[in-house]
């Protein structure tokens, strides 16, 4: 290729060139003229683009890839004398070797989106309120507990519901608060029979009354005045443990006074009742054990209801009472219902009731009832 005369060639800045080790023959760095031919601006290794520079007025010069032919051959000639060269600058500017050492400025890639961790989320203020979880816990553990209401269908007459009161009174001392004992009196009834077997003290022959109408309305007519549990207990033991006729209006008044009744008021009101026809209905215990119904005939067993309480989630809550509390609670009290109601066999309830000093037995010399003093 003819070269162009010096005088035609457009008039361009000459910038020193440094020359690093291994490009001087010496081994140290030299700087030279700029060849007086045109040249590609050289690419450092690592650049992938040249920036536009403007190098004479209204030119500019464009490197060209530097991929292919004979311009690699220049290309690489250029490098060589170049070394690290910084590229060209516009005119006026400062000249400044480069630092092989700083990397270049990569383009930002960017990354894929990850869901936000659970655990860099930002706490909450430290005065925030944050739910109990151990309270909802206690109160579910709370609204779980149930209770028991054990309901006995029931006469004076009733043998069987008389031989049953131990076993009730037991659970009533395991269960406290948590099972409440009503009792509803029987319509009258006619009695053919009755269970002699019952450990509760009962007269050897009993005489069976051939109607319960005076003491259902006794009982009923003691029901409003709040005292028919206690005066039912005073009707059976006159009844099924001594041999008296309740169904006599003159004991039954005063039985009424020995309860603490108001036998004016009882006159009255056992006057004023109005009797149901007979409808056969027999002595029974029905019970609502939690949210479930339970219903038994005959005698019952304080152990197996009890396993059926619990099971139903009601909690034992003990009264805590003693043998003389017990006593005057329930007054008079049988020895059997001392041994069942604490667990103890006859000789060691005697043995309870005679140590006592505000417990003694009814009647003395028979140590079937106890009293308080």
């Amino acid at each position: 290729m003819a070269r162009r005369p010096r005088s035609e060639r457009p008039e361009r800045t000459r910038h020193p060139r440094v020359l690093t080790m291994g490009n001087s023959p010496t081994g140290t760095s030299e700087t030279v003229d700029d060849e007086e031919e045109e040249q590609e601006p050289s690419v450092h290794p690592n650049q992938t683009e040249v920036e536009d520079h403007d190098t004479s007025e209204g030119e500019t010069t464009v490197a060209p890839p530097n991929d292919g032919g004979g311009a690699g051959g220049a290309g690489a000639a250029a490098g060589a004398a170049a070394g690290a060269g910084a590229a060209p600058v516009p005119t006026g500017g400062e000249t400044e070797a480069p630092d092989e050492d700083e990397p270049e400025e990569e383009s930002e890639v960017p990354e894929p989106y990850e869901s936000p961790d659970p655990s860099d989320s930002p706490e909450p203020p430290e005065d925030c309120e944050h739910p109990d979880d151990s309270t909802d816990e206690e109160e579910d553990e709370e609204q779980e507990q149930k209770e028991a209401e054990i309901t006995v269908h029931t006469d004076p007459w009733d043998a069987t519901g008389w031989g049953n009161e131990p076993d009730l009174r037991r659970l009533q001392k395991i269960f406290g608060g948590n099972l409440t004992v009503e009792y509803n009196p029987l319509p009258p009834r006619t009695i053919d029979e009755w269970d002699s077997t019952i450990e509760m003290p009962t007269v050897d022959d009993l005489d069976l009354p051939e109607s319960t109408t005076e003491s259902y309305r006794a009982l009923i007519a003691a029901q409003r005045q709040g005292l028919a549990r206690e005066y039912l207990r005073r009707l059976r033991i006159a009844a099924l443990s001594d041999g008296r006729d309740i169904e006599d209006e003159y004991i039954l008044i005063e039985l009424a006074e020995e309860t603490g009744l108001d036998t004016d008021q009882l006159r009255a009101d056992m006057a004023n009742i109005d009797v149901p026809e007979p409808s056969g209905e027999m002595p029974r215990i029905e019970a609502m054990i939690g949210d479930l119904p339970h219903s038994w005939v005959g005698n019952i067993e304080s152990g197996r209801i009890f396993a059926r309480m619990v099971g139903e989630n009601v909690q034992p809550e003990p009264t805590g009472r003693s043998i003389p509390q017990f006593v005057m609670e329930y007054e008079p009290v049988a020895t059997t219902e001392v041994a069942e109601t604490f667990e103890l066999d006859r000789n060691q309830a005697v043995a309870e009731l005679r140590q006592s000093e505000n417990t003694v037995p009814r009647d003395p010399g028979v140590e079937a009832f106890w009293v308080t003093v």
